[in-house]
């Protein structure tokens, strides 16, 4: 493995998990920088972090639940979307000089109710995604992404609507299903808990202070302070004396009812591609169980075992199946599980941090 050279012009770009926005890469970006400043490579990295459609403090008009389901298309379109409006004419930057300036200052971007177009052709898509590319090949040496969750299926999927548009990919705990196994009806289904869990988010607060402090004594108590207060920041909107959540919960459900089929396509990537894996996903936390159980569970119905179970005991054990075929995927370059749960982003930005600095500091 060889060590890139010295000031090389990276284009990084971060993506965010379903129900989240780009507020919780504020601590991972910040020891990112201080890494790179210690590095005798001293890349030029310039970053993009969107908060995808319905997510961040940048809201529409007429957005309904529903356009959630389109999410792998829409959320695509708003990374290309991002990547010209932060770069049309810029030349690219050391990240201390841009001073985190996507993500702190983003929140008062275009605060204006905007018409939201929910439609955009698999051509169209494909059309824009090349033009763009082709730009931004000539302006960097280097295009890495670094997604979580639907952010990483996200990054993925444009990988292989265009291979070769990464260089490398950083992908942690990505959505991304074996169809043989996990069909779109039970994913998507309206008794998976993290559909029911979601609809059940509690939406106000008197101020994103009042949400920051009742996150840290229950449901993100885990989270890095930095990164939960860069999601209550960009993740809330302040009108009338409260604080309302952007992502409606509705909407945030609909999300779990998309499909984005990648899993037969795996062999088109190109990328040099890192799977980040939790060795305590989500299901542990919702049923209450062991690790161990739900490994056996999921070993048996990946064989044909499992044949009778409730519906939203069958939903819990296709998405362990998940876990347990990326941790054997033979599709990706390195895969690797690491102590911490489905939101080890915002748990460990140090952990992150580390990875995507050597990811960048190598060939």
């Amino acid at each position: 493995m060889s060590t890139r050279k010295a000031g090389a012009r990276v284009l990084l770009t971060l993506t965010h998990a379903a129900g989240f926005n780009a507020g919780i890469y504020r601590p991972i970006l910040k020891q990112l920088d201080t890494l790179n400043q210690r590095s005798s490579l001293k890349l030029h990295i310039d970053c993009v972090a969107p908060s995808f459609y319905g997510h961040g403090v940048n809201q529409y008009a007429n957005l309904q639940p529903t356009d959630a389901r389109a999410w792998p298309q829409l959320c695509h379109r708003d990374v290309l979307d991002a990547w010209n409006h932060h770069h049309p004419t810029c030349e690219p930057h050391p990240l201390a000089q841009q001073e985190l300036s996507h993500l702190h200052k983003r929140s008062i971007i275009d605060l204006q109710l905007r018409t939201f177009n929910s439609k955009i052709s698999k051509a169209e898509l494909q059309q824009r995604h090349a033009a763009t590319l082709a730009i931004l090949r000539k302006r960097y040496d280097i295009i890495i992404g670094c997604g979580h969750s639907m952010g990483g299926a996200t990054l993925l999927g444009m990988e292989l609507m265009q291979p070769d548009t990464f260089d490398q990919l950083l992908l942690i705990e990505p959505v991304l299903f074996n169809t043989n196994l996990i069909t779109s009806q039970i994913a998507s289904s309206p008794l998976n808990p993290l559909f029911r869990k979601s609809r059940a988010r509690r939406t106000r607060f008197a101020s994103k202070q009042d949400a920051l402090e009742t996150y840290q004594q229950r449901g993100f108590r885990r989270f890095d302070p930095d990164s939960l207060r860069g999601y209550t920041d960009e993740g809330l909107i302040e009108h009338d004396g409260s604080a309302t959540l952007a992502c409606q919960p509705e909407f945030e459900a609909n999300l779990y009812r998309g499909d984005n089929n990648l899993w037969p396509q795996l062999d088109r990537c190109k990328a040099q591609t890192t799977i980040i894996v939790a060795t305590h996903p989500m299901p542990q936390a919702i049923l209450g169980t062991t690790l161990q159980h739900f490994d056996r569970a999921a070993a048996r119905m990946m064989a044909g075992q499992v044949k009778v179970c409730s519906c939203g005991l069958l939903c819990i054990l296709h998405l362990w199946c998940h876990r347990v075929q990326l941790l054997h995927a033979d599709w990706f370059d390195v895969v690797q599980e690491v102590k911490g749960s489905h939101f080890v982003v915002m748990e460990r930005p140090g952990l992150i941090a580390n990875e995507l600095h050597d990811m960048l500091s190598t060939l």
